[in-house]
């Protein structure tokens, strides 16, 4: 609805769990099944999510993703040439965009526990901020029982949370 309303104020990117396969695990496609009577509801929605953006920009200083940085994208022209309308793979910079985390105890990167993407550190956050000519990160993929979270001493990357 806020999309609809605001629709030159609101961009939509896409998460984790906009793909085939998360949708199948998590119930997603069962509850369309179940509702309609078959899957065409469900692959129109999916279709749907490969045309998501996977990244925005606010002001320029800004840099809004839903899970965080990837080891093998320094900068948003990289980004800019991710090819979306696919299903998310487990691997390489679109998978990481969408399931890496932020860790206060490393510096650069580490394997991510979730099984997918990469735990960055500050260094990590400073590095792609200087490159990019930016000045903050906005993610969300963590819950943050305060409902935001800044992460590292310099601020520089910022978890929103609502639900």
């Amino acid at each position: 609805v806020m999309k609809a309303l605001y629709k030159d104020k609101i961009t939509l990117l896409r998460g984790n769990h906009e793909s085939r396969q998360i949708t199948s695990v998590y119930g997603f496609y069962d509850e369309i099944v179940r509702k309609y009577g078959h899957a065409g509801p469900w692959k129109r929605s999916v279709e749907i999510f490969d045309l998501l953006g996977i990244a925005a920009q606010v002001e320029g200083q800004i840099f809004c993703i839903h899970g965080g940085l990837s080891p093998e994208l320094k900068t948003l022209n990289q980004i800019r040439l991710i090819d979306r309308e696919v299903e998310v793979p487990m691997e390489g910079g679109l998978c990481d965009l969408l399931w890496s985390d932020p860790e206060e105890s490393i510096t650069t990167w580490e394997v991510n526990p979730r099984g997918a993407g990469w735990q960055f550190g500050n260094r990590a956050s400073l590095e792609f901020l200087n490159i990019n000519d930016m000045n903050l990160i906005v993610r969300a993929h963590q819950l943050v029982q305060e409902g935001y979270k800044y992460h590292f001493d310099t601020k520089n990357t910022l978890t929103v949370w609502s639900a």
